[in-house]
C-alpha cells in the first residue's frame, strides 16, 4: 500500500516507492509488502498493488500511475507474462479512503446471474468451493440437483430462465463469496439483502443456519418459479411519493413494488397497464425501463402462493440473534434476528422491497463501504444515488465482488485491493497469508 495526504503526494509516494522496490531483494518483498500496510500511518489517498514479485508491483504501479487520471476508484489489469502473477491475477487500484471503513455487505436479489458464474472460483479457491459444498449438501436433497455438479457444467448447457435454478444457485455463489472474504481477513459491520438476498444476508449475519437457509431458499424458488404469467415488472425514475400519485390512477391493477432510490422505484402488475403507464410516462419524460419478467413479484399477485409458503416452510425455522447487524429491504430497518420467521419470509416475497430505506438506514448507522455481493452489481446506480443524498455529511465507496463474464479469482484479488484503498481495516496476517 502507498499513500499521501494528498493526490499529488501520493503520486511522488509511488515514484519513491518503485525505486525501492526496484532494488528489493526476491526474498525480502514479502516483509516489504507487508511492512507498507501494518507499520506505516495510512494517509486517506491511496493506492494497493496486488502483486507476486516486487517486479509485478513495479509494472502495476507504474502502470497505474501513468496511465490518464480519472475520478473514483480505478484500476489496472494483470501484468504481462513473465512479470506478473501466474495466475494472471495481480492488479493495483487507486482511491480515496472514507472516514468509518466500515463495511456494509449488499446482497443483490435475482436477476443478474449469468452462465458460468462462480464455476472458476469452485475450481480455484479452497475457501469458496468448501462454502458452496456445505450449502449444497443442504439443498441437494431439498431441490434434486446438485449446485456442485452444476458448476461444472459447460456454460451452454446453464438453463438461468426459471427461479428453481437461479435462487439456489445465487444463494450457494453469495454464501461462498463470503467465505472468500472472511478468509481474507474482511469483516462485515451490516448485512442487508435485496429481495430474496436478504436469504443470504440472514445466513451471513448468523440468524440462519445452512439448513434452514436451505430450506428457506428452496421453497421460495419453488413456488416463485410457479407465478410465471402473474404479470411484469418495470423500473422507474421516481421517487415513491411521485410514484404512488401516479399509480392512483392504476388502483387495483398497478402496485408499489420496490423502493430502490429517492429517485427510482420499480412497479407491478398488469401487464397491460404497465404499458399503458410506459406510453404515459413516456409522454411526461419520465425514464423507465420494463424489467423483461413475467411475474409480478412483491405485489398482490404473490398472495395465492401463502398458504403454500406457509405449510413449505412451517415452523422449521429457529432464527437466532445475528452477530453481525442485519438490516431489512422488508421494514427498512434494522431487524432483530429473531424476527426472520416464516411470517417475515411471507412479507420478503408479498411485499414491496424497502430497499433504499435499508441502505439509507446502514449508512446511518455507519457503514460507508458499501459492498455489492452477487454475480454482477445490478444495484449500484441505486446505492450511488442513496448515498449522495446522505451528502455533505458523509462519504460512502461503492464497490463490488464481482463482475458479469469475468474471471472470479482476479475480481476478488480486485475487490481486495478496492475495499483496502478506501479504508477497511483486515485482518492482516490473514491479507498476508501465503496460499
Amino acid at each position: 500500500m502507498v499513500t499521501g495526504r494528498t493526490a499529488g503526494d501520493l503520486t511522488e509516494e509511488i515514484w519513491r516507492t518503485v525505486a525501492q522496490l526496484s532494488t528489493t531483494p526476491p526474498d525480502d518483498f514479502h516483509e516489504f509488502a507487508y511492512a507498507s500496510c501494518v507499520r506505516r500511518t495510512p494517509h486517506p489517498h491511496r493506492v494497493v498493488a496486488i502483486a507476486c514479485s516486487a517486479d509485478d508491483a513495479v509494472w502495476q504501479l507504474t502502470k497505474l500511475v501513468t496511465d490518464d487520471a480519472h475520478a473514483g476508484v480505478r484500476r489496472t489489469t494483470a501484468a504481462p507474462p513473465g512479470v506478473g502473477c501466474a495466475c494472471g491475477t495481480s492488479c493495483a487500484v487507486r482511491g480515496s479512503a472514507v472516514s468509518n471503513g466500515n463495511i456494509a455487505l449488499i446482497f443483490n436479489g435475482d436477476g443478474n446471474q449469468w452462465a458460468g458464474m462462480g464455476a472458476d472460483l469452485f475450481r480455484r479457491e479452497e475457501a469458496f468451493r468448501a462454502a458452496v459444498e456445505e450449502v449444497d449438501a443442504e439443498l441437494a436433497p431439498r431441490q434434486g440437483w446438485s449446485v456442485c455438479d452444476y458448476l461444472t457444467l459447460p456454460p451452454e448447457e446453464w438453463q438461468l430462465d426459471t427461479a428453481l435454478i437461479t435462487q439456489p444457485l445465487t444463494f450457494a455463489f453469495q454464501v461462498g463469496l463470503v467465505a472468500v472474504l472472511r478468509g481474507r481477513g474482511f469483516h462485515p459491520a451490516i448485512v442487508l439483502g435485496r429481495s430474496l438476498g436478504e436469504a443470504a444476508a440472514a445466513h451471513t449475519a448468523g440468524a440462519l443456519t445452512t439448513a434452514q437457509s436451505a430450506l428457506l431458499v428452496t421453497a421460495a424458488s419453488r413456488l416463485l418459479a410457479q407465478t410465471a404469467g402473474s404479470g411484469k415488472m418495470m423500473a422507474v425514475g421516481l421517487g415513491e411519493t411521485d410514484a404512488e400519485q401516479v399509480l392512483q390512477a392504476y388502483l387495483g391493477r398497478l402496485e408499489l413494488a420496490a423502493v430502490n432510490s429517492p429517485q427510482h422505484v420499480t412497479v407491478a402488475g398488469d401487464a397491460a397497464a404497465l404499458d399503458e403507464l410506459g406510453r404515459s410516462l413516456a409522454r411526461r419524460g419520465v425514464a423507465h425501463r420494463d424489467l423483461a419478467l413475467n411475474s409480478a413479484f412483491h405485489s398482490s399477485a404473490m398472495e395465492p402462493l401463502r398458504g403454500r409458503f406457509m405449510d413449505a416452510v412451517g415452523d422449521d425455522l429457529a432464527p437466532r440473534r445475528t452477530r453481525i447487524p442485519f438490516y431489512s429491504s422488508f421494514t427498512g430497518a434494522r431487524q432483530d434476528g429473531r424476527a426472520l420467521t416464516a411470517a417475515y419470509w411471507w412479507g420478503n416475497i408479498r411485499h414491496p422491497v424497502k430497499f433504499s430505506h435499508a441502505v439509507q438506514a446502514a449508512l446511518t448507522a455507519g457503514a460507508d463501504i458499501l459492498l455489492q455481493v452477487g454475480p454482477h452489481p445490478d444495484q449500484g446506480t441505486y446505492l450511488r444515488r442513496i448515498a449522495a443524498a446522505q451528502r455533505p455529511h458523509m462519504r460512502a465507496a461503492v464497490l463490488a465482488a464481482c463482475h458479469r463474464d469475468t474471471d472470479g479469482l482476479s475480481e476478488i484479488m480486485a475487490a481486495q485491493a478496492a475495499l483496502l484503498v478506501v479504508g477497511a481495516e483486515p485482518d492482516w496476517d490473514l491479507c498476508f497469508r501465503r496460499r
